[in-house]
């Protein structure tokens, strides 16, 4: 394997353009029984229907690698978690799914491992003498733990190791166990655990070598903090968690204040906008945060919450079972509830639920009009519960307005700057021909300007 420096090495730029539309899945806690054994992976196979019907052409799951509890603690990269079935298992639902035109992203953890990962139980053996002392931030002079030395964790957990991603001898660990997959196993992407807190250079090079084999592998970074414009001009990579959307998303909804998304809207995707050449992993919860259903006070905010989410600027995601409006809120001893299992049989019925419904239709909305994920972002009205903003690329335009009120409201042109707002509503199947049109209680239009059905 050629070993790459920052000086031979020119930063890959984010992918192609892809209308990506993502489910989320968290294996460990969908696959689950409640007598605590695990269907196998291959059982997954039996939701491809269910994601075709959502539009699904990314398949967001893991972590898989063989874990001992929750599979961010890694103890062997090259095995598919036992739990979930063989790494043949594996081979045989991702290649399920590539037969129906879903892409494979895996959930990688490469910050950190498990203190049962083999490189640092040799050090606990060894210590000074192992040869993996310095895969790890280790000090000896420290007298701490069972090991007899002091480490750097994960968030101060002492059972997540992590890992020295400055050490040439892990950057070509990991960058070779990501070869693996790539060619075992066909996946399309990774989605990079705790990457606001990695080595910038070793994305940098991950992104190098994965582009270099597929030019359109696509990476996303978890980023809970941090300046997402800067992680992806840095280090290549083509997206990352939009945690700032994420809680503006359902607080603009509960404290019944538009402003706040509105905000963030223009301050991320703006004319002027900080990512406002990138497309942002977009999402309303998923495995570490309360379910959304949760968390809004009125479980008609579900509705103009989803149009927002299929209708702003990045890639969208469903967080499993979300689109029939679970909910779970996290313990301070558990995320059980965030995680629970999912049986195919749950989804008998489904298509008679109003939500289930609306997430569907937003979703092929979002197939047929690629412009909802890349086209430009102007605000057009914002009031404490009504937004309007324009969706706009070089062959299409778009006018979303979204009413978070208990009444009717009416809006005229000349309310949002007197812009034209005739064309066909593709969410409620209408024509929009007249000057002032009714919006619906915490429901919404999206309106495809200059075009008319009939």
């Amino acid at each position: 394997m050629t070993n790459l420096t920052p000086n031979t090495m020119s930063v890959i730029t984010p992918n192609p353009k892809k209308n990506y539309q993502f489910y989320h899945i968290y294996p460990l806690g969908m696959l689950k029984n409640s007598d605590g054994s695990y269907k196998n992976i291959t059982s997954l196979t039996e939701f491809i229907p269910h994601l075709k019907e959502l539009s699904i052409n990314a398949l967001y799951i893991g972590p898989l690698f063989k874990s001992e509890r929750h599979g961010y603690d890694t103890i062997d990269y090259y095995q598919i978690d036992p739990r979930l079935g063989t790494n043949e298992d594996g081979i045989t639902f991702f290649r399920s799914c590539h037969n129906e035109g879903i892409d494979i992203i895996v959930d990688c953890v490469f910050n950190h491992v498990s203190r049962g990962f083999f490189a640092f139980q040799d050090v606990c053996q060894n210590r000074e003498y192992s040869a993996y002392k310095d895969w790890f931030m280790i000090d000896f002079n420290q007298n701490k733990g069972d090991c007899g030395f002091g480490y750097a964790s994960w968030d101060s957990h002492d059972e997540l190791v992590k890992l020295n991603l400055s050490n040439r001898e892990v950057k070509d660990y990991l960058l070779q166990v990501v070869r693996y997959w790539m060619e075992t196993y066909h996946i399309d992407g990774l989605r990079m655990d705790a990457a606001d807190v990695m080595d910038r250079t070793f994305l940098r090079e991950l992104n190098h070598m994965t582009k270099s084999i597929k030019p359109d592998f696509f990476i996303m970074g978890e980023m809970v903090h941090g300046d997402y414009s800067k992680m992806i001009e840095e280090t290549g990579i083509d997206s990352v968690s939009n945690y700032e959307c994420y809680k503006g998303l359902y607080s603009s909804l509960n404290d019944v204040n538009y402003h706040e998304i509105a905000y963030s809207f223009n301050r991320l995707f703006g004319p002027w906008g900080l990512n406002h050449n990138h497309n942002l992993y977009n999402f309303v919860d998923n495995h570490d945060v309360n379910r959304v259903a949760s968390t809004l006070v009125n479980q008609a905010d579900l509705y103009p919450l989803y149009i927002m989410l299929y209708t702003m600027k990045g890639y969208t995601s469903i967080y499993y079972k979300s689109e029939i409006g679970v909910k779970g809120v996290r313990s301070p001893y558990s995320d059980d509830a965030l995680r629970p299992t999912y049986d195919v049989t749950e989804l008998s019925g489904c298509e008679k639920q109003p939500l289930y419904n609306c997430v569907k239709r937003l979703a092929d909305i979002r197939k047929n009009h690629e412009g909802l994920c890349y086209g430009e972002h102007k605000t057009l009205l914002v009031e404490s519960d009504l937004i309007a903003y324009k969706r706009t690329t070089k062959e299409s335009a778009y006018v979303i307005i979204i009413n978070n009120s208990n009444n009717t409201r009416i809006i005229s042109e000349k309310e949002i700057g007197g812009y034209p707002i005739k064309g066909y509503d593709l969410l409620n199947q209408e024509d929009v021909i007249q000057e002032r049109i009714n919006i619906y209680p915490n429901w919404g239009k999206i309106i495809e300007l200059n075009h008319i059905a009939n």
